[in-house]
């Protein structure tokens, strides 16, 4: 993978006007970025590196932008392979970030969301943000005195410098996690102490309660014994009175049962007499509707009285052959008094005829009468009248008999109902009064039954209450059988929570155990990884592989810088000078000389990251040239020479002072404008 070019404005001190880097990817270059200190030689990389990870670790995102135009845009283009592009443009915000990932030449990125953009990103670039920190840019300060400090202090640096610094973490906590384990495991271990203690303790406790209980439960069983005999004879007792009660109960029961019976004859007859006296005064009644009927045909009661001597069963039929005469009689009326009315009529019509005759008038054309013929009309009619008047009076007198003849009837009819109300009315009487004694015998025997229900109930309360105390009696004698299963009970329920609470123990233990077996593996398992973070582990293993070459690249190294001392390191970056196959001591190298030997171990190790990371084809080198002379800084010139051909890199060397310009293929002057914005000049 290879970054084609970068640009950014409003980067920190940069301004409005954007910033364009452009990388050939056919050929390397050596680049000298030349500025005073502060005018914005170090806010290039951090641009770059902000472009690609959205951040700096070492700086706040919201530091980063301008102070006056308070944002900053970067932009980035890296190819990943000869078809896979990405075109990054980025911004403080999230939401600021557009990326397009183009594959064969076609963008792919809408396949993807705003949120994974980092993410492709990432997974395509590579490279961990903390190793292309240490890849892309030397800073020599990490390696200045590399001599002079301690080997503990020189390991760190080379972790740092190989991005082991995370092995470190973890080798920290898992000593730190191993500690804490131990102790768990010391205090699993006391536990399992304390617990076995408490299990002895509660042994002790259980045999004594076991003794305990068998004394106590022989002494409890004597005096309950004792106390249910005495209540088991009080029962007896009350049982007996029950019996005696129930007996007298049933002979109760056997006297009402008869009272019962007799008051439910009495009933009976009661009945029956009301039956009587209801027949009867539904004859009364008849017999009075009849009356009045009857005495429509005249005043036939004031003198009519009846007697009760001269009833005769059979006055019905007597009454039924009176009442046929009468209606006899009737009829006969009946037939009278229509041929009086036609005899009335016949009367009124000669009437008119005379009374025509008598005024001169013919009575059928009302002519005037003269002759002698209609003188004998009128006498002939005068005649008629007479014969009528007398026919008439005849009927009128026949009526009046008849009418005689049904009062009679009438009366012989009423004396005979008077006589059959007296007859029922005396029935009523007697029959009344023999209902009063049944009556009073009946109340006679209510009194007799509340006496015996009255009985009855004081017996029964008698009995309930000889149930009650022998339900009591019953209860205490559970309350003894409970008191003596309590006494049991409440042992038992010690001892099975004293053998739980020792199984409980038991538990507890091997739960323990198991914690500590478990405990004890993963104690293996941090002991390995203990060792294999250690010194003696993988750095170990990494340190031994790489070693050699390091001193190798430092033997080559040498020999370009021309630097007649030679420099090997050990596994544990310990380090022997020698000169001309003599020892030296560092202490006797001159400062230009261990500056060399600095220089030379700086691009060995440079060497063996790159090795790894060929792609990349951007190095940054901060004061790469600071403290040395000109023929010493020719040399470090000739070893990145050397360094951007191997690799095919484009170097840029940060310096505040004037170089010869002529051995950099590029050449950037950064200053501040009169505005105090950083601005880069290509000078070449």
């Amino acid at each position: 993978m290879q970054i084609q070019n970068f640009s950014f404005q409003n980067f920190r001190g940069y301004g409005n006007d954007e910033h364009s880097i452009e990388l050939n990817q056919s050929e390397s270059s050596l680049r000298l970025l030349s500025g005073l200190n502060g005018s914005g030689k170090s806010s290039i990389l951090m641009a770059l590196n902000f472009g690609i990870y959205g951040n700096i670790t070492t700086l706040k995102n919201e530091l980063l932008a301008n102070i006056q135009n308070k944002h900053c845009i970067v932009k980035c283009e890296i190819k990943i392979s000869d078809n896979e592009y990405l075109h990054i443009k980025r911004g403080l915000l999230p939401n600021k970030l557009d990326c397009k990932f183009q594959v064969g030449g076609k963008d792919i990125t809408a396949s993807f969301g705003k949120r994974e953009l980092q993410s492709i990103i990432n997974d395509r670039f590579q490279i961990p943000q903390n190793i292309f920190n240490n890849l892309i840019c030397i800073n020599i300060s990490d390696y200045n005195s590399f001599f002079e400090i301690s080997q503990s202090e020189r390991k760190l640096r080379i972790d740092k410098i190989f991005n082991l610094t995370e092995l470190n973490k973890y080798l920290e906590i898992t000593k730190e996690t191993l500690k804490n384990k131990k102790l768990k495991l010391n205090e699993q271990q006391l536990k399992i102490n304390l617990v076995e203690n408490q299990i002895v303790n509660a042994e002790k406790e259980l045999n004594d309660v076991k003794s305990n209980e068998l004394n106590q439960k022989n002494i409890n069983k004597l005096e309950i014994n004792k106390e249910k005999e005495i209540n088991n004879v009080e029962i007896e007792k009350n049982n007996e009175i029950i019996i005696k009660l129930n007996v007298e109960l049933t002979e109760l029961n056997n006297e009402l049962i008869e009272l019962k019976s007799s008051y439910q004859d009495l009933n009976e007859k009661i009945e029956k007499g009301n039956k009587v006296i209801r027949k009867f005064d539904t004859k009364i009644n008849e017999i009075k509707y009849a009356q009045k009927e009857f005495s429509k045909l005249g005043e036939i009661t004031s003198n009519n009285s009846g007697n009760i001597n001269d009833y005769d069963e059979n006055y019905l039929e007597l009454i039924e052959e009176i009442e046929l005469e009468i209606e006899k009689l009737k009829e006969n009326n009946n037939t009278i008094v229509k041929k009086i009315q036609e005899y009335e009529t016949k009367i009124s019509n000669v009437n008119k005829k005379i009374k025509l005759i008598r005024s001169g008038k013919c009575p059928t054309c009302e002519t005037d009468l003269t002759t002698d013929e209609f003188v004998e009309k009128k006498n002939e009619y005068l005649e008629l009248t007479k014969e009528y008047e007398l026919l008439k009076k005849e009927n009128d007198n026949t009526i009046k008999d008849n009418d005689y003849n049904i009062k009679n009837g009438a009366k012989e009819i009423w004396k005979y109902y008077e006589n059959a109300k007296l007859y029922y009315e005396n029935k009523i009487y007697e029959v009344k009064e023999k209902l009063e004694k049944i009556t009073n015998k009946r109340k006679n025997i209510d009194e007799q039954q509340d006496g015996l229900l009255e009985k009855q109930n004081e017996i029964r309360n008698t009995i309930r209450k000889y149930e009650k105390e022998i339900d009591s009696l019953k209860y205490k004698l559970k309350e003894l059988d409970y008191k003596l299963n309590e006494s049991v009970i409440e042992y038992k329920v010690k001892i099975e929570q004293i053998e739980k609470q020792i199984d409980d123990y038991k538990k507890d233990i091997k739960k323990i155990e198991n914690e500590i077996i478990e405990q004890n593996e993963e104690l293996e398992i941090y002991e390995i990884l203990q060792n294999a973070l250690g010194e003696n582990g993988l750095k170990k293993d990494i340190f031994e592989s790489i070693i050699p070459i390091i001193n190798e690249q430092i033997k080559v190294f040498s020999g370009i810088v021309d630097n007649e001392f030679i420099c090997e390191l050990d596994s544990d970056f310990g380090f022997n000078i020698t000169h001309k196959g003599i020892e030296r001591d560092i202490k006797s190298l001159s400062t230009g000389q261990k500056k060399k030997l600095e220089l030379c171990i700086i691009f060995a190790f440079y060497v063996v990251m790159i090795s790894q990371w060929s792609n990349l084809n951007v190095l940054f080198l901060d004061e790469v040239f600071s403290g040395l002379d000109v023929e010493q800084t020719n040399n470090v010139l000739n070893v990145l020479n050397i360094i951007r051909k191997q690799f095919n890199l484009h170097i840029f060397c940060s310096h505040h002072q004037d170089l010869d310009t002529t051995l950099f293929s590029h050449i950037y002057n950064i200053y501040k404008d009169e505005y105090g914005f950083s601005q880069i000049e290509l000078k070449q």
